[in-house]
């Protein structure tokens, strides 16, 4: 029989409440609509014959009664599973399950959207922030969290859970919109950094090295070729903002020439000599 309460939980009519009721709780939690691969069809129906004989007094209405009068005398009988007023005996069931207050009876809330920034130095170390977000009833919610490693401009992230949480089931997300502070000293293309480097007309005419600060304060030495022109853009690789899925990216230091100031007289002077004073 097709609707048969004992076929569908998989007990025989021999089987007492006990078995009855493990054997509904383990099909339940295998068909409940928040499992992966649940069903919520099967799972309506298992919670109907889990009901129509799920005690003695169930179990006699069942076999001896017509099945318009079980109907009648049972008005749980064929309630759907997104019923609130579900029998408490069932809610309890499922809050030790599924650790919860039957969240799938309620609507997901909704997301919420915004946008922050973040320094350089924290795109290359990562950081946790705390953010308050502005929820449906007009209060606000403090939520803590973590950005990544070489997060670039305009990039958007998903944080599940995050979102509005005013009204009863799931939280929302929230979507967060990164933007870059500008930095006094550097400015970003992709998961490049680019740089101003002032040398002098010396250095620029015979070569030498010239101090650099990286944006984590690292100190190392540029070597500039001998007849190096104003404009001139040096690379060093992967010194830039961290990448996820491939090298960082490279530092790009733009090179300009200090034009030093002359008299008159000294224009006639042969650069070499004036280079020396």
């Amino acid at each position: 029989m097709a609707n048969d309460p004992y076929t569908i939980l998989g007990v025989s009519k021999a089987a007492d409440d006990s078995e009855i009721k493990s054997a509904y709780r383990k099909l339940a939690k295998k068909l409940h609509p928040d499992t992966p691969g649940g069903d919520a069809e099967k799972f309506n129906e298992a919670n109907t014959a889990f009901e129509s004989i799920k005690n003695a007094d169930s179990r006699f209405q069942q076999e001896h009664q017509s099945q318009q009068f079980s109907n009648q005398r049972n008005p749980g009988y064929g309630r759907p599973f997104t019923d609130p007023n579900a029998a408490p005996e069932f809610d309890n069931m499922f809050d030790q399950m599924f650790g919860r207050q039957n969240q799938h009876f309620h609507k997901r809330n909704q997301d919420v959207e915004i946008t922050t920034y973040v320094t350089l130095e924290e795109v290359i170390t990562g950081v946790q922030k705390n953010l308050n977000i502005n929820l449906m009833n007009g209060n606000f919610r403090t939520v803590t969290i973590h950005i990544p490693r070489g997060v670039t401009g305009g990039s958007k992230i998903r944080y599940n859970d995050m979102g509005d949480n005013t009204h009863p089931g799931p939280p929302g997300s929230l979507v967060v919109t990164y933007k870059i502070k500008k930095h006094n000293r550097f400015w970003v293309e992709g998961h490049n950094l680019n740089q101003k480097i002032e040398i002098g007309l010396k250095t620029a005419l015979f070569g030498g090295n010239v101090p650099i600060t990286g944006l984590d304060n690292s100190q190392f030495k540029l070597h500039i070729n001998a007849g190096t022109c104003a404009g001139t853009k040096l690379r060093i690789p992967q010194n830039g903002l961290p990448h996820h899925h491939s090298p960082n990216g490279d530092l790009i230091l733009h090179i300009k020439v200090a034009i030093p100031a002359l008299t008159t007289e000294q224009l006639t002077t042969p650069i070499g000599q004036l280079l020396e004073e």
